[in-house]
């Protein structure tokens, strides 16, 4: 750049100010490229490029020496040497940007940060609250991945991570300090697993009151990869400021939503993953009553705050009928299990190779979640088998 550019320029500062702009700006700098010859067809990755693939996989940076030095000598392709780096790496302080962007990635956990929650509502609730559901989340899949936990769970769990100022929200005594620390479960917290942390419900919610249809995508897309097609062009909004409405439930407000014909196959899908989290509020917390904002008149400013059954019961397409998160719970554990792992066995691929998946990679899938299943959904053993699979090592 600076030969090509600096008779276009007086000084040297100049130039290299448009060197520097130049090098920022180009793909080579933005992108993470691993070029491979034209015409060449699917070819084994150099020792170098293995270091890189798997550095930027599980530290978010380029190799390190030792990295360097198991590809200048090759033993890096050796399998048993592969798998000690994997293990040196997991248990090294890099290995935070994994956990830290994988959870991003898989679960949407910016969405928190989309969500404006309404002080008429809730004026209790601080936005630092929202960076503790954030590391709660992030925590407990560290706590999952160094454990040697199984994945299941994600889909419930008997504890999770929690610092002073989160417990003190879900109601949860005992916890002290700014630490995420381990918490252990008691059925009356009504807490466990993915689904009932507040980064998904405040994420998922409208910031005045819970979103049955977000929540319900986010589970289909995030725990099952089975996302619902895109909602048809031009389906009017509900409006809520039809007399009465305000005080159906949201069961019952989606029921008038689905008497549009262009709208009742999805929704019959849709909302039975929703609708049994209808318990837990727009700040995530459990409720037994939802408020709601609603004006005097039509057109008028909704100013009243008034209260509304809730109702978390709903019907599979299956037949299985669900009330309440435990049982949505135990429903993914018992007949979508499958699903949820090969999901996770998709979504980690995908991040590891740094691309989206295809057809043809359907056969690799199917033995990363045979084999998954067969070591009791252990992410590091997932992690092991994606970085030495055919897959990872060749483009």
């Amino acid at each position: 750049f600076y030969r090509e550019i600096r008779p276009q320029y007086e000084t040297f500062i100049e130039t290299m100010r448009q060197a520097l702009s130049m090098v920022l700006i180009s793909p080579q700098f933005l992108y993470l490229l691993e070029p491979s010859p034209p015409g060449k067809g699917i070819r084994d990755l150099t020792p170098y490029e293995v270091a890189s693939r798997l550095s930027y996989f599980l530290w978010s940076t380029m190799p390190d020496d030792e990295l360097l030095e198991l590809a200048a000598n090759k033993h890096l392709l050796k399998s048993n040497v592969l798998n000690d780096q994997i293990q040196r790496m997991l248990e090294a302080p890099q290995a935070k940007r994994f956990v830290e962007q994988f959870t991003d990635q898989w679960l949407d956990l910016p969405a928190l940060d989309r969500v404006a929650v309404n002080p008429q509502f809730y004026p209790e609730f601080k936005d630092r609250t929202k960076t503790a559901m954030r590391l709660e989340t992030q925590h407990f899949f560290a706590e999952i991945l160094h454990n040697d936990l199984s994945a299941m769970n994600f889909v419930d769990s008997d504890f999770t991570m929690l610092n002073e100022r989160l417990a003190s929200h879900y109601g949860i005594e005992g916890v002290k300090g700014t630490s995420m620390t381990r918490v252990p479960l008691k059925p009356e917290y009504r807490r466990g697993g993915l689904i009932t942390q507040g980064s998904m419900l405040v994420g998922n919610s409208t910031g005045e009151d819970s979103h049955p249809i977000k929540r319900a995508v986010w589970i289909l897309e995030r725990l099952l990869d089975d996302p619902p097609s895109p909602p048809p062009a031009n389906v009017p909004a509900l409006d809520s400021e039809t007399p009465g409405f305000a005080k159906l439930t949201l069961k019952d407000q989606l029921g008038v939503h689905r008497e549009d014909k262009a709208c009742v196959s999805c929704h019959l899908k849709i909302d039975p993953w929703g609708i049994p989290l209808e318990h837990y509020d727009a700040t995530g917390l459990y409720r037994t009553e939802a408020l709601r904002l609603t004006a005097e008149e039509k057109g008028q400013t909704r100013t009243q705050v008034e209260k509304a059954p809730l109702d978390a019961s709903d019907t599979m397409t299956d037949g299985h009928t669900i009330d309440g998160a435990d049982q949505l719970k135990a429903y993914i554990l018992t007949e979508k299990k499958d699903a949820f792992a090969r999901a996770l066995v998709v979504k980690m691929l995908a991040y590891g190779l740094g691309r989206s998946l295809e057809f043809t990679d359907e056969p690799i899938i199917d033995d990363l979640s045979s084999d998954f299943e067969a070591h009791d959904y252990r992410l590091d053993h997932l992690i092991s088998s994606i970085v030495t699979s055919k897959l990872f090592l060749s483009r």
